[in-house]
C-alpha cells in the first residue's frame, strides 16, 4: 500500500512535471497565461487593498478593518471551494490522474488526504487570490515580516481544508445521491459555485470602489461575521497587530487544529463512501438521458442551444451567475447604488452581466464539439459559415438581454438625456455583440482537439476574454473623439481573431501543427489593445482608492514592459524554432 507521505510526492511531482512541460512547449498557450494574469492580477490586488484599508480605517477605525478582511478572506474561500467542489475532477473519469490511481491499491480517504495536502504546493492560482489580501493587510498594518510567514501559514490551511471539503462533497454526490439524480446534484453545485462567484465580485465591489461608504457597515456585519470560518482566516493577523507573536501564534494554532478536524472529517467521509469498494462516476454524458428525436431541422443555432440545455450544469452556471449578481446589486443597498448612480455605471453594470453570460456560453462552445468536430469538418458547407450562424445565434440572445436590462436599469435611475441614453446603450448593445463574436472565435482560436485527455479550452482562455472584457468598460465612459482609437483596435482585435480562429480550426485535430505553430495578426492586435488601454486601466482603477501617483505610475511602466516582453517571447520562441529547422535541413 502506498502511503499518504509517498502520495503526496508523487501528485506534486507529476503536477509540477506537467505544468512545467505544457509552460515549455507552450509558453504562450493557456498554462503560460493563466500564471502570468494571476501574477499581475494578484499584484494588483494587493495595491488597490491596502489603500482600501487605508481609506476604512480612517472612516471607522481599526475593528473595521478586521471586518473586511474578514469579509473578503469569506468570500475568496466560499468561492474557491464552490469552483472546486463543481468540477467533479476527483471522482470523474477521463482524467490521466484518476485512470492511473483506479489501477493501484489507493484507497478513496488516503488519496483524498494526498491530494489536499498536495493542493498546497501545487495550486498555486488558488493561493495567488487569498495570498494577496493577507499580504495586503500586513501592508496596510505596517506589520513586522513575521507576518508574512504567517500570511503564508493562513493560506496552505485554507488550501487544504477547501481542497479536502470540495473533494469531499463530490465524493457523497457520487456513492449518496442515485444515478438519475446526480445531474440535479451537480446543477446545485454550479449554482453553489455561481453564487460564491457573485460574492467575491461584491465583495470587492464594496471594499475597493466605495470603502469610505462600506466602513460605518462594517461593525453591523462582525456580527455575523465572527460566526464564520472567515474570522477563523483573519485571526491570526488581527491577533499579531493588537496582542503581538504570542496572540498570533495562538490564533493560528487554533487554525491549524480547525483545518485538521475538517481533513479528519473527509477522510472519515471517504472511508465510509468506500467502504463496499468504489467505482468512479461516469463522465457527464454518460449519466444523461437521451434527447428525444424530433422532426424540427437541427440548424447549427438550434444545435448549439441543444447542447447547452443538455449540459444541465453549464446551464446553470449561465443562467444563474448574472441573475445572482443582478438580485445581490438589488437586495444590497450599497452596489445598488453605486452601481445605479449614474448612466456610465448602469452601463457598466449590464455589460459585465452579459460579459459573465458569454464566459459561461459562447466561449466554451467548442468544448461541446470535441467528440464531434469531425462531423462538422465533413459537413458540405464552410466551417466558417458554421461559425457565424453560431456567432450570430449567440449575438441575437446576448444582444437582446443586454438592450432590455439596459433600458429597465436607466428607467430607474436618475433622468438623463435623449442623446446620453441613446450613445450608452449603443455602446453596451455593440460592445455585447463584439464580445459575443470574440468569444467564439476566441474559442476556435485556442481550441486543442488534438488530445481527447486534454480540455478543449483552458482558464487561460477564460481569463484572457474576461480581461479584454474588462477594458471595454474604458470605452464606456469615454467621451467624444477619444472613443474612436479604442473601437479602432477592438474592431482590429475581434476582426483579426475570428479570422485566425477559423483558420485554426482546420489544423485542430494535428496535435504537430499545433506544436509549431507561428505568431497570428490576433497575437499583435491583441497586445496592441492591452498596451494601448491598459495603463488607462491602471490609472483609472488606483485613481478610484486615491493611490499615490508614483504607484499609478509604476503600474502604468509595468504593463507597458510585461507587453514588451511578452511580445519578444512569442518572436523569439518563433525565430528560434525557425532558426532550428532550417539548421536542421541544411545538415
Amino acid at each position: 500500500m502506498i502511503g499518504v507521505p509517498r502520495l503526496v510526492v508523487l501528485l506534486c511531482r507529476y503536477r509540477w512535471r506537467h505544468s512545467w512541460n505544457a509552460l515549455r512547449a507552450r509558453p504562450t498557450g493557456p498554462t503560460g497565461l493563466v500564471l502570468v494574469l494571476a501574477v499581475a492580477s494578484s499584484v494588483a490586488y494587493v495595491l488597490l487593498f491596502v489603500s482600501a484599508l487605508g481609506v476604512v480605517g480612517q472612516v471607522a477605525g481599526e475593528a473595521a478593518q478586521a471586518t473586511a478582511l474578514a469579509l473578503m478572506l469569506g468570500a475568496i474561500a466560499l468561492a474557491s471551494f464552490g469552483s472546486k467542489a463543481s468540477a467533479g475532477d476527483a471522482v470523474l473519469a477521463g482524467s490521466p490522474e484518476n485512470e492511473f490511481f483506479m489501477t493501484r491499491p489507493v484507497s478513496i480517504s488516503r488519496l483524498l488526504a494526498a491530494r489536499s495536502f498536495a493542493a498546497a504546493a501545487t495550486d498555486p492560482f488558488g493561493a495567488l487570490f487569498l495570498f494577496p489580501v493577507l499580504i495586503a493587510a500586513a501592508i496596510a498594518w505596517r506589520l513586522p515580516p513575521v507576518s508574512w510567514a504567517i500570511a503564508l501559514g493562513i493560506s496552505i490551511c485554507a488550501q487544504i481544508a477547501i481542497a479536502a471539503t470540495a473533494q469531499t462533497a463530490q465524493i457523497a454526490v457520487v456513492r449518496w445521491v442515485p444515478r438519475q439524480r446526480r445531474s440535479t446534484a451537480w446543477v446545485a453545485l454550479r449554482l453553489l459555485s455561481a453564487l460564491s462567484l457573485a460574492s467575491v465580485w461584491m465583495s470587492a465591489t464594496w471594499i475597493l470602489r466605495a470603502p469610505e461608504r462600506l466602513a460605518p457597515r462594517l461593525p453591523e456585519m462582525d456580527r455575523w461575521l465572527s460566526l464564520t470560518p472567515a474570522a477563523l482566516l483573519a485571526a491570526p493577523l488581527v491577533a499579531l497587530r493588537r496582542e503581538g507573536p504570542s496572540g498570533a501564534l495562538f490564533a493560528l494554532t487554533l487554525l491549524v487544529l480547525a483545518t485538521v478536524a475538517v481533513g479528519a472529517a473527509a477522510v472519515f467521509v471517504a472511508r465510509r463512501a468506500g467502504n463496499h469498494g468504489w467505482e468512479e462516476a461516469g463522465a457527464p454524458w454518460a449519466e444523461r438521458s437521451a434527447m428525444v428525436r424530433r422532426r424540427v431541422p437541427l440548424t447549427p443555432a438550434r444545435r448549439e442551444w441543444r447542447q447547452l440545455v443538455r449540459d444541465r450544469a453549464r446551464l446553470a452556471t449561465f443562467v444563474a451567475l448574472p441573475a445572482i449578481l443582478v438580485g445581490v446589486q438589488i437586495f444590497g443597498s450599497i452596489g445598488w447604488t453605486w452601481s445605479t448612480a449614474t448612466l456610465d455605471r448602469i452601463a457598466v453594470l449590464t455589460f459585465s452581466v452579459t460579459l459573465y453570460m458569454a464566459a459561461m456560453g459562447p466561449l466554451g462552445h467548442m468544448q461541446g464539439e470535441r467528440r464531434a468536430f469531425w462531423i462538422m469538418r465533413t459537413v458540405p458547407v464552410p466551417i466558417g459559415r458554421l461559425m457565424a450562424a453560431k456567432a450570430r445565434a449567440w449575438s441575437l440572445i446576448l444582444g437582446g438581454i443586454a438592450g432590455g436590462m439596459f433600458l429597465v436599469l436607466a428607467a430607474g435611475a436618475a433622468p438623463s438625456a435623449p442623446a446620453e441614453i441613446l450613445r450608452a446603450g449603443i455602446l453596451v448593445m455593440g460592445g455585447t455583440v463584439g464580445m459575443t463574436v470574440l468569444a467564439v472565435g476566441l474559442g476556435c482560436l485556442t481550441a486543442d482537439l488534438s488530445d481527447d485527455q486534454r480540455s478543449a479550452l483552458g482558464p487561460g482562455t477564460v481569463y484572457l476574454f474576461l480581461l479584454l472584457g474588462g477594458l471595454y468598460n474604458l470605452v464606456l465612459g469615454a467621451r467624444g473623439l477619444w472613443i474612436l482609437p479604442p473601437v479602432a483596435l477592438y474592431l482590429l482585435m475581434v476582426g483579426s481573431t475570428w479570422r485566425s480562429g477559423i483558420a485554426h480550426l482546420e489544423t485542430c485535430m494535428d496535435a504537430e501543427v499545433l506544436a509549431r505553430r507561428a505568431p497570428r495578426l490576433a497575437d499583435g492586435a491583441t497586445l496592441l489593445l492591452i498596451a494601448y488601454l491598459g495603463p488607462m486601466a491602471v490609472a483609472e482603477g488606483f485613481g478610484r482608492v486615491g493611490a499615490p501617483h508614483d504607484v499609478v505610475l509604476y503600474g502604468q511602466i509595468a504593463v507597458i514592459v510585461g507587453v514588451a516582453i511578452a511580445a519578444g517571447w512569442i518572436l523569439g520562441r518563433f525565430c528560434l524554432r525557425r532558426f532550428r529547422t532550417n539548421k536542421a535541413y541544411s545538415s
